[in-house]
């Protein structure tokens, strides 16, 4: 029977465990960079004037389809930042990305 204590983890300052799941972090921050841009240029596009003539479903979703491209690599390769510092905040003070 093992009565050691459990281990403790090191926590951030604001009580956080800091688990060094760094690519982790990353990755859903840059998730959460496109799915903001995505939103921006779909509220973008909602405010342009509308077309009766190319209007549909099928063009609804293309133009879905091509905003959730165009945040991809806008997120990637513009360098808007937003990841970074959503990575910086959530990895703690000793595992900056």
């Amino acid at each position: 029977m093992n009565l050691a204590p459990p281990a403790l983890t090191p926590a951030t300052p604001l009580g956080r465990p800091a688990t060094g799941k760094t690519e982790d972090i990353r990755k859903a921050a840059e998730g959460f960079e496109q799915l903001f841009l995505a939103t921006l240029l779909k509220g973008a596009r909602a405010g342009l004037p509308g077309d009766d003539l190319t209007g549909g479903n099928g063009v609804n979703s293309a133009t879905q389809m091509l905003d959730t491209q165009l945040a991809k690599v806008a997120g990637s390769a513009a360098g808007f930042g937003i990841a970074t510092a959503i990575a910086r905040q959530f990895a703690g003070p000793e595992t900056t990305p």
